[in-house]
């Protein structure tokens, strides 16, 4: 079990505040005491308020704890590091991770950790078959994570990444309403979190899938949605797909042209190959 208290009482002491400060008139010292020697739990509305006297952040004092503290906070870097992945091309993250999942694993089960190593290993297969060649085990492996993940009643955060990344399952009657329903959900996370590369990146999904099915109008339309936030965003590797992918579906060589420029500017050899496979596909 994890010491949080003790976290805490390190921070507060380097800060030079008091115990009589910061429980003021809302938590006794003596609650304050046995948390922070890891004696006794607290309430969550307890918590929160204690990282207001210091002024942390949850997401600082978690870093704090595992930085300072040594902490193994294995299954929270395991969907920060998920998350991360911009794409199938970083096999050498995805390996990584494939091996921090087992590792996991092997102690303890977990659905989410187990779903994500499941989608990490379709997503190495992928990086050698082409998605009209998916194998079947591939296939069977995503519908079981979509069948459970369809029945929940809401989906949050690492919920709407998981379905992103397999977004090729789904047929073309249905992939067009979820992806707009998995866009949706995202905008109750505005205000959290930048949203904005994840939902980019679903748009890039979409587009290049509709792209797969001759769909190319609509693929333009989902184009033009993005292509603010694309280039709000700087990262190069957006704005080049879709350049790329736009100029595709509008035939326009120029734009083509532009991002793969874009993508040599960075040095990014691996995106570059992968886009010049898209542009022979889909002229030819």
């Amino acid at each position: 079990m994890f010491n949080y208290g003790n976290t805490y009482k390190t921070v507060r002491k380097a800060k030079c505040i008091s115990q009589k400060e910061v429980c003021g008139n809302h938590i006794s010292r003596t609650t304050l005491s046995k948390f922070e020697n890891g004696h006794s739990d607290i309430t969550l509305s307890n918590f929160i308020y204690l990282l207001e006297k210091l002024d942390l952040t949850f997401e600082e004092f978690l870093y704090l704890m595992e930085d300072n503290h040594g902490v193994d906070m294995t299954k929270g870097n395991i969907l920060k590091k998920f998350i991360a992945i911009k794409s199938n091309l970083e096999q050498d993250k995805i390996e990584q991770l494939v091996t921090t999942c087992n590792d996991y694993l092997d102690q303890e089960y977990n659905w989410y950790v187990h779903s994500i190593l499941e989608v990490l290993t379709v997503l190495q297969n992928m990086q050698q078959n082409p998605l009209d060649k998916i194998p079947c085990i591939d296939k069977i492996i995503v519908s079981r994570i979509w069948h459970y993940l369809e029945t929940t009643d809401e989906w949050f955060l690492l919920d709407i990444y998981l379905i992103n990344s397999i977004l090729f399952y789904f047929s073309m009657d249905s992939l067009v309403f979820i992806g707009n329903n998995l866009l949706k959900k995202t905008e109750k996370y505005n205000h959290f979190t930048n949203i904005h590369p994840l939902v980019i990146s679903i748009y890039l999904n979409l587009i290049f899938l509709l792209m797969q099915n001759n769909l190319f109008d609509l693929a333009l339309h989902f184009c033009d949605l993005i292509e603010v936030k694309a280039s709000d965003s700087k990262r190069y590797d957006f704005i080049s797909v879709l350049n790329v992918r736009k100029g595709i579906c509008n035939q326009e060589e120029s734009r083509v042209e532009l991002g793969l420029q874009t993508v040599c500017l960075f040095n990014d050899y691996l995106l570059k190959e992968d886009l010049l496979k898209e542009i022979h596909q889909f002229r030819h």
